[in-house]
């Protein structure tokens, strides 16, 4: 009954813990997208009240683009939109994305609220005057936009007077209705002939109300189903735990239940009572089940979440949702039912006589059971052992599926989330406090690169806030490496088209083609900050660059089933010379076979020698995921090798066909110690959006991927606790009655001489011989599932070395010895005061 509770306090959990998580990314949803669900663009008066009548809408709110213009700030002309919304718009539709930080909303057209970037860019304040396209607006509120890490022009909004009679605008809504919202809103559009190009969904918040299709477009939803495959596999390890302690109970009773057949019941009656019981087994384990499952959740609610993350959780509070309840309910009523079948079967095919005489045991093959491996590891006592667990087969089955399931689970969450937390723990030592990327790549009023990096490092030390500055400058090329080779664990492109790296022969010698080659030039600054994390074997200084001295991120590769590591690109020792042939990369506009790109390398790139000098984790060169990507190839150079191949850098004439031209401009940057981290933050953003580039803050991004760590890792490893004091409670149970129904055969060992000692160290092997075959199982279903998982988030840079974590192997298969040597020890204990011959006459 203990394991079926704590089997219903599982579920009610992960119940829970979905639904609450649901309902906080619904609230967050809102908060970053916006609280309407669907807007229908360009509709019209007659359409709007339709809409209005509509007894399934709510929320209409109605908003219109009125013009758009260009305001003059310093030498910028930025791009400027004007948009007008009604008042169901400003205070609910879109009120999330408009929180006021001061003022208030307009209340006419000739008012207006800005954004708390464009005061600054514009320097105004509430209660100026701003003139737009021949309009005086004056200014009542400044608003702070949700997302504005990325603002390139200025908006401003105005009051919707509808009495304007404007031909058409846009409209946003919400749907009364909890369920199939998107059936009703079809249903809208349709009857109002409305052509689905002009419906604009919020597709993040239906993305967590579950829905996969709502237009013509797939939402790509994966929550329902992710819920789904979970309590599948609950209510599948369940089903075992259930059923080895309704299987245990059945062999316990085996005696009583053959009594009942030597006095006439039929195995009929006999079924329909153990369902029964376990009808009463349900009933009498849900209620304190519910109970203190609850109790766990309002726990969970109340110290993990509010109290240990301390996150924003949008007043999402403890409450009890009936539907979990629900779930839970008739979960555990399959469960049970489940696990009650085979059983139920098998009581009625037992003979009376043998069940009486032997409580149904048959040690069919006995002798048949052998394992060299066991004898080899444990010796003649160990394969005795193996024997005797083998002599009932049903029972060593579900007692190793049940361990393999709480091991292999075990080892497979808590590995993926150590290495979860590892490469977070990377990331935040190795980034600075802001990330800024200058986008330069249509920008054609510059000549050299690093006049740009001098001016954009000149005004960023002019705001007074930046401690340090390392720049970087950022080109994608393509390339042939010439007389290298590709280091031997690298996996090579298969495809027939332009991905990755693939080994040529380029004049009969050994060399490497490259689809996509991140190339990262990096001033005296920047480079003096990596150089302590280079894998070199000397001490690295910057003259070693000045010759083309070139650094090469490593990448992670799987030697074996247990050796993952980062491993240098290239067959390289260090002071080697090579060729590299460098071209721009083309765009893809159709694809061609890869030897067309190979040939187009060969007769219009530009031969460049370089020296190697070390690899370089991608991660401790400033966050290499984010500018030198995993999964492509990395070089990382000196401002001494920009100077010294001057010419493939800067454009001669339009038809150069050397030229590369660089992407971004990359500033890590490091805020004085002694100033305000918030402040320093609104300039630096202020800054952004003036020079249109893109903008993060690193303290505030590792702040929230750190919240999201730790409640990730508290609620995994409370639901692995639970999953072990389920199995454990189980195997011990199973394991102290498998032992317990062979009294007469431990009784007759005993008398036929064998001493206690040495029966106790064979019960004891029993165990450990379990715990082995369990373990060693685990450890290959483990590695499966973790590279079931890795796979699916490759591309995530969640996982910087996909490994198997040894302490989680370590102290789960230890956990799990504990588990098999309890469920041992606990019935022979008893050995030094029974009797002989009450055990023989199994009446101990």
């Amino acid at each position: 009954m203990l394991g079926i509770i704590l089997s219903i306090i599982l579920f009610s959990t992960v119940g829970y813990i979905q639904k609450y998580y649901n309902e906080f990314n619904i609230l967050n949803a809102k908060a970053r997208s916006g609280n309407y669900e669907t807007i229908i663009c360009e509709v019209s008066n007659n359409e709007i009240n339709k809409l209005r009548n509509n007894v399934y809408i709510d929320n209409l709110g109605l908003y219109k683009n009125i013009y758009n213009t260009y305001i003059e700030v310093e030498d910028i002309r930025k791009y400027t939109n004007i948009y007008a919304l009604d008042s169901i718009a400003l205070e609910n539709s879109f009120s999330p994305n408009l929180e006021l930080v001061l003022g208030r909303f307009p209340k006419n057209d000739e008012e207006i609220i800005i954004d708390n970037v464009d005061k600054y860019t514009l320097n105004v304040d509430i209660g100026d005057k701003l003139t737009l396209n021949n309009k005086a607006y004056t200014i009542v509120g400044v608003y702070n936009p949700q997302n504005s890490s990325n603002t390139y022009g200025i908006d401003i909004i105005t009051y919707l007077d509808q009495s304007d009679n404007l031909e058409t605008s846009n409209a946003a809504f919400t749907v009364k209705s909890t369920k199939n919202k998107d059936k009703i809103i079809r249903e809208v559009i349709e009857n109002l002939n409305i052509n689905e190009n002009r419906l604009f969904l919020n597709r993040l918040l239906f993305y967590y109300y579950g829905t996969d299709f709502i237009d013509t477009d797939y939402i790509g939803n994966e929550n329902g189903n992710i819920t789904f495959i979970l309590y599948g596999i609950i209510l599948i390890l369940t089903t075992f735990l259930t059923y080895g302690s309704i299987n245990v109970s059945v062999k316990e009773r085996i005696k009583q239940f053959s009594i009942l057949r030597c006095i006439g019941a039929t195995p009929r009656k006999l079924r329909i009572l153990l369902i029964k019981e376990s009808i009463f087994l349900a009933i009498f384990s849900l209620i304190p089940g519910i109970i203190l499952g609850q109790g766990l959740c309002f726990l969970i609610s109340k110290l993990i979440i509010e109290k240990v993350t301390n996150i924003n959780n949008y007043g999402v509070t403890f409450k009890i949702y009936l539907n979990v309840i629900i779930v839970t309910i008739i979960l555990t009523l399959i469960n049970i039912f489940i696990a009650t079948i085979v059983p139920a079967i098998r009581i009625g095919k037992i003979s009376p006589v043998d069940g009486v005489v032997n409580g149904g045991i048959v040690a069919n093959n006995v002798k048949k059971r052998k394992s060299k491996l066991i004898r080899r590891v444990f010796g003649y006592d160990g394969e005795l052992a193996y024997k005797n667990i083998r002599a009932d087969n049903r029972n060593f089955i579900i007692t190793t599926i049940t361990s393999i399931i709480i091991l292999t689970t075990f080892i497979v969450f808590t590995g993926y989330n150590s290495n979860v937390l590892y490469s977070y723990e990377i990331e935040d030592e190795n980034s600075k406090d802001i990330s800024l990327d200058i986008g330069i790549k249509y920008k054609r009023d510059y000549d050299d690169i690093f006049n740009e990096v001098d001016k954009y490092k000149n005004q960023i030390e002019d705001l007074g806030i930046v401690q340090d500055i390392f720049p970087r400058v950022y080109y994608v090329v393509s390339g042939i490496f010439e007389d290298v080779k590709l280091n031997k664990y690298i996996k090579e492109n298969k495809s027939q088209y332009n991905f990755g790296e693939k080994s040529i022969k380029i004049n009969n010698k050994d060399s490497v083609y490259s689809d996509t080659i991140n190339l990262i030039i990096m001033n005296d600054a920047s480079l003096n900050e990596i150089l302590p994390n280079v894998e070199s074997g000397k001490e690295l200084t910057l003259n070693d660059f000045k010759d083309n001295g070139v650094l090469i991120a490593n990448r992670t590769v799987m030697k074996n089933i247990i050796n993952v590591s980062k491993e240098p690109l290239f067959q390289l020792n260090e002071g080697d010379k090579f060729t590299l042939l460098l071209k721009a990369k083309e765009p893809i506009e159709e694809e061609k076979e890869l030897e067309e790109y190979i040939e187009n390398i060969k007769n219009n790139s530009k031969e460049v020698t370089l020296e190697y000098l070390g690899s370089i984790d991608g991660n401790k060169a400033f966050g290499g995921n984010r500018y030198g990507f995993s999964n492509n190839t990395t070089l990382i150079v000196s401002k001494d090798f920009y100077e010294n191949n001057k010419d493939i850098f800067i454009k001669k004439n339009n038809e150069d066909k050397y030229f590369i031209e660089a992407i971004d401009i990359n500033f890590d940057l490091d805020i004085k110690k002694d100033i305000n981290k918030e402040e320093a933050i609104g300039i630096i953003e202020n800054y952004s959006n003036k020079i249109e580039a893109n903008w993060l803050d690193n303290i505030k991004s590792n702040s929230q991927y750190r919240e999201d760590s730790i409640i990730l890792s508290s609620l995994i490893y409370l639901t692995l606790f639970l999953i072990m004091i389920i199995g454990g409670v189980n195997i011990i149970n199973n394991r102290y009655i498998s032992i317990k129904l062979r009294n007469k055969e431990i009784g007759t060992l005993l008398a036929l001489g064998i001493s206690k000692k040495r029966l106790k160290k064979i019960l004891i092997l029993e165990g450990v011989v379990q715990w082995f075959i369990s373990t060693a199982a685990s450890i290959i279903l483990s590695y499966i599932g973790l590279e079931v998982l890795y796979r699916i988030f490759a591309y995530t840079s969640e996982i910087d070395i996909p490994k198997m974590h040894i302490l989680a192997i370590l102290f789960g298969s230890v956990m799990l010895f504990v588990i098999n040597i309890l469920g041992a020890y606990l019935p022979i204990r008893k050995l030094e005061y029974t009797n002989t011959t009450e055990l023989i006459r199994n009446d101990e």
